[in-house]
């Protein structure tokens, strides 16, 4: 299998990356819980518990959060990446803006649960002076992950991570020069 063709930067000086999240049908989760509770997938989502791999021939596996097909979807925001800085639009929870010179560091991550079945992409940057960030940027403050010491944005949650969405994400983190090494890292959530 070839791999995909590099994504090309957009025009002007700025990366817009949607956010794009998993959401069930109503009708498809009804179906899979009756389905779950007839025992049809009762094994499937029982091994998954018990933290069988997917590799074990004994474990049959299932691809969603909650055994229900998913699919991925905008939710309207997007993470703006420029010369300047960077910034959330069009998201009801979250919404800001920050110039590079207030970051400190910033890495793109690909989170695995194995047992929710779902990988995240999401952006994390660290403050330049963290003692005073919370105070000046409240509105960040459903943002913070503590175990972390940073602040995350999911950019794709999904069963797997499109290469397409990892590469926008690449060009845009370009701009913030040195506070970003250019590599993806790939993380494990402790239930996975």
């Amino acid at each position: 299998m070839e791999p995909p063709p590099p994504v090309e930067r957009p025009s002007g000086d700025e990366v817009r990356v949607p956010v794009r999240t998993v959401k069930p049908s109503a009708t498809a989760f009804a179906r899979s819980v009756w389905q779950f509770a007839s025992g049809t997938v009762g094994d499937a989502f029982a091994g998954r518990l018990l933290g069988r791999s997917a590799d074990q021939p004994t474990a049959p596996t299932i691809d969603a959060m909650t055994f229900a097909p998913l699919e991925v979807r905008e939710t309207g925001a997007v993470v703006v990446l420029d010369r300047h800085g960077l910034r959330v639009e069009g998201s009801r929870e979250l919404a800001f803006a920050l110039a590079w010179p207030e970051v400190g560091r910033v890495s793109l991550q690909v989170q695995h649960s194995r047992l929710l079945g779902l990988r995240m992409l999401r952006l994390v940057f660290w403050p330049a002076h963290p003692h005073t960030f919370p105070a000046a940027h409240p509105e960040c403050a459903p943002a913070p992950v503590p175990e972390l010491g940073g602040y995350a944005l999911a950019l794709t949650t999904s069963p797997r991570v499109p290469q397409a969405d990892i590469d926008l994400a690449l060009s845009g983190l370009a701009l913030a020069g040195a506070r970003f090494d250019g590599e993806v890292e790939e993380v494990s959530t402790g239930t996975g």
